[in-house]
């Protein structure tokens, strides 16, 4: 199972859908034409009817479930391959964007991240290794700050040194995603300081009015594509909630590559 930090939405309760299909199939009105020739008995004979189908056979409902689940399901990859096909462009050409890997690379790894996120910090190594490996990966950064203030400070700082130095980016980007303990002002200008950055003209640049669009951009994507926790990658027109193995990575890498 995938593991990540959810933002504000929650996952559908099996029990409101089983709700919503016994409305559909036991309290849904009879069609008009049929209610106006048929008794009050007549009705109530028929809803006793559905009623004991049911109670005998708890299958339909399960497998009604399932059914809609899996229809949900299809419905939401078709909108978030319309929706990744149509925001190409802002995936690829966003100079406030941080990229690692090679920045010609014919295939695209996007990732939702939070520096603060646990299992963000446990898949850096299967990012690290996968663009190691194979040089045709462009690796595309979404910062996504949802667990807090904290988390703001951080991306802030991350794009800051992007924008006006970003050739110490990555360094800073595994420093700080690679280390433990909370996050701070004085420790991302300590980790700022091995950079050999100047940290008085860092924190200059953290008030950049560009880094307030971009973060807002970025939590307008996140939600058009129905993103609401970290990490989250998008590897061909394929959506990945979730932290993934380094197996699982070259798997769909190889997919994207083939298509």
């Amino acid at each position: 199972m995938p593991m990540y930090h959810r933002h504000t939405r929650s996952l559908k309760n099996i029990c409101a859908v089983s709700a919503l299909t016994l409305s559909l199939l036991w309290a849904a009105p009879l069609p008009a034409w049929a209610a106006e020739h048929m008794s009050e008995e007549e009705k109530q004979a028929i809803e006793n009817l559905v009623r004991d189908y049911l109670m005998a056979n708890p299958d339909v409902i399960l497998e009604s479930v399932r059914l809609y689940r899996e229809q949900e399901a299809v419905a939401e990859q078709e909108r978030v391959s319309a929706t990744l096909a149509s925001l190409g462009d802002i995936l690829a050409d966003d100079p406030i964007t941080p990229i690692m890997g090679n920045p010609d690379g014919a295939i695209t790894i996007v990732e939702f991240f939070d520096y603060q996120c646990g299992y963000c910090k446990k898949v850096l190594s299967v990012v690290k290794e996968m663009i190691s490996t194979n040089q045709n990966i462009r690796l595309v950064f979404m910062e996504f700050p949802i667990l807090g203030e904290e988390s703001v400070l951080a991306s802030r700082a991350s794009l800051a040194i992007w924008i006006n130095w970003p050739d110490r980016y990555e360094a800073f980007h595994n420093a700080l995603m690679g280390g433990r303990g909370a996050i701070s002002q004085s420790r991302i200008m300590e980790i700022a300081a091995t950079l050999d950055l100047d940290t008085n003209q860092l924190a200059e640049a953290m008030n950049d009015p560009r880094i307030n669009e971009a973060l807002g951009d970025n939590q307008d994507l996140a939600e058009s594509l129905g993103i609401s926790g970290t990490p989250a990658f998008i590897i061909g027109d394929q959506l990945i909630p979730g932290a993934i193995d380094i197996s699982t990575m070259r798997e769909l890498v190889e997919k994207a590559a083939a298509s």
